[in-house]
């Protein structure tokens, strides 16, 4: 009796034992645990903290993430382990250690940032791919599993579904496969949110990054972890990777300029290209917007009357154009073929950018107006209320939500128009300068023969946008003599540093002093040109596009002092965009980084 009791005892400490440090692993996959075992670095203690905030938001806008985890960043109270580790709950821990680590040796605050954003990128790209899984399920079944077959069992399905191998070389290969995954992602995340790559890998003095962060965070034995890559192989890897991410970069930016420019098929071919490459929330909203402008342009080219109805709200292009919606005798024009194919592929594209991150608001934003436009007004509107919870009181989103509560009414045979116009009017009051609600409200008003509220609605709205087709609806019904417009001054820019245009001989000569590459997509044919901080792209041999990089960011203010007033404006998640004539003004985070050159529009 003795030993059977004695058995049971050593049973259940086993149990016991299995079951806490079963616990202990799972509680190490939450911040709280962090914060509890290690405590968090505050902004008054380091002023780093706030940069590090910084650069942590503009990449993690810059990354996808999974539905159930909304990353957070967490600075704790370590001068050593863990350094930095993504979480299962989608904290991302930052040791205070790692981050005065990129900050020293006496680099720049610019290169601090830029290795910064590498490393939160490349944490942020294992919790996007929830690369921890397999490994944290492979180990728990190693560890507290004690039944063979069942362990068996359970090893063989985790083998299948994440190419993780049982014996412990395949397994290190797996995951020194998804260090370097992660490094890839990584690096891109931090270029499109605007930080230099070159700081990662190039050489200060005798170490690059890798070789200085690797020396400082461990001894040598880590140089030959069997599931980390080492430093050299890290730089060699993102070295032989930079060449073919700057040229998938090239995609995604001169995509956003052709979409920019009204070339939607042109920029499709580039978004697409990008996007086998990297399928991130970003190239899949700029396809859906692509798609859905070319929607509205077939909606015009069937019934110039429904151009102008309403204005809906896009992140990408404040300018987009409108449409008229259900009813009036218009019916055929939205069951036009072309028509439907197009905005078919938008609400497509738009949901794989919300699915792909469910916090991502422009995505929501231009999927209410896609919804709209395929008369899905329910719909818009529950989405609408989505993207309200996420941003309360996001004007973009209130807009759409007022049409589609003002079109669902008509629709429906209930007077909506009244809260629709309340709705907009709150809009107004909130955001002076946004056009869009002053449009609606008076769209909605000269729909209900309110002519002398209407007339005042027009004029406000040209007070605040004077260009484009809309402004000349509102002249028209606010009955403003169009020549006052025509006498407005035609801002044009400086001269660009390559000529637009088709390329002639001193053209060519100054191309061939630059790094050029010709791409082929499919049956497209272009040329890129990059030197001296000018990146310029060319098809058919006729120069479209050109890219300065100012070495000094500019002054919005002062800037728009010397050039005037932009014709449009474009939104994008991190900035956004002056439009003039022939040249436009990219803005990030406040100040004018880049001036962007394309032939004089007309019109």
């Amino acid at each position: 009796m003795t030993k059977i009791l004695l058995l049971i005892l050593i049973i259940a400490v086993s149990v016991v034992c299995d079951a806490y440090s079963a616990d202990i692993q799972e509680m190490k996959h939450h911040g709280s645990w962090w914060v509890e075992n290690y405590g968090v670095v505050s902004a008054e203690e380091d002023q780093l903290v706030i940069r590090a905030e910084g650069v942590f938001e503009r990449v993690s806008m810059a990354s996808d993430k999974m539905g159930s985890r909304a990353p957070r960043l967490l600075v704790v109270r370590s001068e050593g382990y863990p350094w930095a580790i993504a979480l299962k709950d989608g904290s991302i821990i930052l040791t205070h250690g790692a981050l005065k680590l990129c900050y020293s040796g006496g680099v720049t605050e610019e290169a601090g940032d830029s290795r910064l954003a590498f490393l939160l990128g490349h944490e942020l790209a294992h919790l996007s791919n929830n690369d921890f899984w397999h490994a944290f399920a492979f180990t728990a079944v190693e560890e507290h599993i004690k039944r063979k077959e069942v362990k068996d069992e359970l090893k063989s399905q985790l083998e299948q579904t994440g190419d993780i191998r049982a014996d412990a070389p395949e397994s290190d290969k797996f995951v020194r496969t998804k260090e370097l995954q992660a490094d890839a992602y990584g690096i891109i995340s931090m270029a499109v949110a605007g930080y230099d790559p070159y700081a990662i890998v190039e050489s200060d003095g005798n170490k690059d990054f890798f070789e200085d962060w690797i020396s400082q965070t461990a001894d040598g034995t880590v140089y030959d972890d069997p599931r980390h890559p080492g430093p050299e192989m890290r730089a060699e890897f993102l070295r032989s990777q930079l060449a073919a991410v700057a040229e998938i970069l090239d995609y995604f930016t001169f995509g956003v300029n052709l979409y920019q420019l009204g070339r939607y098929s042109d920029a499709i071919l580039l978004f697409s290209a990008f996007s086998e490459h990297f399928p991130g929330r970003e190239v899949f909203n700029n396809l859906g917007l692509c798609h859905y402008q070319l929607a509205m342009k077939r909606l015009l080219s069937c019934s110039e009357r429904v151009f102008s109805r309403f204005k809906l709200s896009t992140v990408s292009d404040t300018d987009t154009l409108a449409v008229k919606l259900r009813g009036d005798g218009h019916r055929d024009c939205l069951k036009e073929k072309v028509f439907l194919q197009h905005i078919s592929s938008a609400i497509s594209y738009l949901s794989l950018a919300t699915n792909k991150d469910p916090t991502y608001i422009p995505a929501r934003i231009n999927l209410t107006s896609a919804l709209i436009m395929a008369g899905r007004y329910t719909n818009a509107i529950g989405m609408a209320d989505d993207a309200l919870e996420i941003g309360p009181g996001n004007p973009e989103v209130l807009n759409n939500k007022a049409v589609a509560l003002y079109l669902f009414g008509t629709a429906n045979n209930i007077d909506t128009a009244d809260n629709a116009i309340r709705l907009l009017n709150e809009i107004s009051d909130r955001s002076p300068d946004f056009a869009d609600p002053v449009y609606n409200m008076a769209s909605i008003q000269s729909e209900r023969d309110r002519k002398a509220s209407a007339i005042e609605a027009w004029i406000e709205f040209l007070g605040i946008e004077s260009h484009g087709p809309y402004a000349d609806r509102a002249r028209r019904d606010a009955g403003v003599d169009a020549e006052t417009a025509a006498a407005e001054s035609d801002t044009t820019g400086q001269e660009p540093p390559v000529r637009i245009g088709t390329v002639s001989d001193d053209t060519a000569e100054e191309l061939n002093k630059m790094k050029g590459r010709v791409f082929v997509i499919g049956k497209f044919t272009g040329e890129i040109y990059r030197g001296n901080s000018i990146s310029v792209l060319a098809i058919n041999n006729v120069v479209e596009v050109v890219e300065k990089q100012l070495e000094e960011p500019m002054d919005i203010e002062r800037f728009v002092e010397a050039y005037g007033e932009p014709e449009r404006v474009r939104k994008n998640y991190c900035g956004r965009t002056l439009i003039y004539s022939d040249f436009a003004a990219d803005i990030k985070y406040g100040r004018i980084k880049k001036l962007i050159y394309f032939e004089k529009r007309s019109g």
